[in-house]
């Protein structure tokens, strides 16, 4: 990963609308925020790990406890390219906000990438960002410094 990615909308950087004065309030906000993001990505039922392919949940990242896939080595890393960052609200420093922006990046060859499916999972992920009401998706000129 090298650079923000960005869509048909713009650069993928969303905001906290909320202004925080305690981190942990808006950690707390951002780690549940991450669990969405990964918990809409259910399992099918009446499978059991390791799952003979990967699924859309393998590509946000990898691995997963306790949901594995015969297709990788149970050793393999797939980072997330999200990244969550807090970070003092430009109109008033002792406040804070959260910022989450996408830095996508071509899972390594080991991984037999499926870029439908990688590319799915991340409209997908976009999408839910885009429609959360804590979020505002950032413009070029608002972006995170």
């Amino acid at each position: 990963p090298h650079a923000i990615g960005t869509d048909d909308t713009g650069p993928l950087v969303w905001q906290t609308k909320k202004m925080y004065g305690d981190w942990r309030d808006l950690m707390r906000d951002l780690a549940i925020l991450k669990i969405g993001l990964r918990t809409m990505f259910v399992f099918p039922p009446n499978t059991r790990p390791p799952h003979l392919q990967p699924l859309d949940r393998h590509w946000l990242s990898y691995p997963i406890t306790r949901h594995g896939t015969r297709q990788w080595n149970r050793n393999a890393r797939l980072p997330n390219s999200l990244r969550f960052k807090v970070r003092q609200d430009p109109a008033d420093p002792k406040r804070l906000r959260g910022v989450i922006f996408h830095v996508p990046c071509r899972p390594p060859a080991d991984f037999r990438p499926d870029m439908r499916a990688i590319e799915r999972v991340w409209r997908t992920t976009h999408h839910f960002l885009d429609e959360k009401p804590s979020l505002d998706r950032l413009t070029l000129e608002h972006s995170p410094e």
